[in-house]
């Protein structure tokens, strides 16, 4: 993993320093409106400045970042000669970030160019990554998912140079809303367990893997209900290494799942979900229906979350774990069923091969037939 990380209360005042070390001397800092407006980014602001370094502010990602975004954006920094990037945010404003590194560097003005490129034809914008939710994990990952292609509202892959430093400041978390913290909460836990069971997992992405579970698990409910910074800090780390983890065994059916989903309703004028809030409906589904073949690793969780044996067989247990998973969701308040109402079967099998047709990349350990995944969609429809 080529990101070097630094964590910790404060750490955002060494941003410029950290910049400067890198060879950054006037950056384009692109970022959701959000945290700006907040103010948690201000101290980072002020040691951008102490240490000499220009800053030109982009922050006009919005949740569901286009291409276009990322052209003006791109455009910007061009225009201003910026040499580094810093990238801030959830999975949206990192995601736009990385992107516009791209861009800003390279020939031409559609980022749709450089989707599914293994090697890019410059490099990129030397980036500083910094995560404002406790989730996406996306500092740490050499993808950029969340930019959209406008044309047909579907999610664009988009291999990356990954930044070169995530700063990991729990301070910046003091203003993000509940619902926000929820969503990013289970977004974070869905990428831990999916790693786990995944069909690539090795011991060294278990360790991530199992950990991140474990000390999601402890400090859910008390970051999202309440103002710990220290449990804040915790899931902060925690959605970091759930992302190594993942970044390195892959992800399973609920991520497989969720760009379709989000464009069957965007095309379908559909209530909105979003990108975390999938997570949290889909999860426990998926979990279950993974059940027979991963009742082992999700046993092993049964047993970090301190549920004891006591004469239960693996598969009890593992049913035990899924159970404990809906209830932190639940208690956090994260939706428990896709609001749609019915939708015709018709349009869950078409979603379902589409689905099929792109699981190739993700090793989730159980490869569904279509009805299997009807059956998955539906359930996560009438809610668990």
């Amino acid at each position: 993993m080529p990101t070097e990380v630094i964590f910790g209360f404060g750490s955002l005042n060494l941003l410029g320093g950290e910049a400067r070390r890198l060879g950054i001397k006037k950056a384009i800092w692109v970022t959701d409106p959000g945290p700006k407006s907040a103010g948690v980014l201000e101290p980072g602001l002020a040691s951008l400045k102490n240490a000499g370094v220009d800053v030109i502010i982009f922050d006009e990602v919005p949740p569901d970042p286009t291409t276009q975004v990322v052209a003006k954006a791109a455009g910007i920094a061009r225009e201003h000669g910026c040499d580094g990037l810093i990238a801030s945010g959830g999975g949206s404003g990192m995601g736009a970030g990385k992107a516009t590194a791209i861009l800003a560097t390279n020939s031409g003005n559609d980022i749709r160019e450089y989707v599914g490129k293994d090697v890019l034809p410059r490099l990129c914008l030397t980036t500083i990554a910094i995560p404002t939710t406790a989730g996406s994990g996306c500092e740490v990952s050499r993808f950029a998912t969340a930019v959209s292609d406008e044309r047909n509202q579907t999610k664009l892959g988009i291999l990356y140079n990954s930044a070169k430093v995530a700063i990991l400041d729990p301070l910046i978390l003091k203003t993000v809303p509940r619902s926000q913290a929820v969503a990013s909460g289970a977004d974070a836990w869905c990428h831990a367990i999916e790693a786990l069971c995944s069909k690539r997992a090795t011991p060294v992405t278990d360790a991530l893997a199992l950990r991140a579970i474990e000390t999601i698990n402890r400090n859910f409910l008390v970051s999202v209900l309440g103002d710990d910074m220290d449990a804040k800090a915790e899931m902060l780390l925690a959605s970091s290494m759930a992302n190594m983890a993942c970044g390195n065994a892959g992800l399973g059916l609920s991520h497989a799942s969720n760009a379709p989903l989000t464009t069957y309703f965007l095309t379908h004028n559909l209530p909105h979900v979003s990108y975390g809030n999938l997570h949290a409906i889909c999860l426990p589904v998926v979990m279950e229906y993974n059940l027979p073949a991963c009742e082992g690793k999700l046993a092993l969780m049964a047993h970090i979350f301190g549920i004891s044996a006591n004469g239960r067989s693996q598969a009890q247990l593992a049913q035990l774990a899924i159970e404990r998973v809906k209830d932190v969701l639940a208690t956090a308040g994260a939706p428990r069923r896709i609001p749609w109402g019915d939708v015709p079967e018709n349009d869950l099998l078409n979603l379902a091969r589409g689905i099929l047709g792109k699981l190739g990349p993700f090793p989730n350990p159980r490869i569904p037939t279509e009805g299997e995944l009807v059956g998955v969609f539906q359930k996560a429809i009438k809610g668990w």
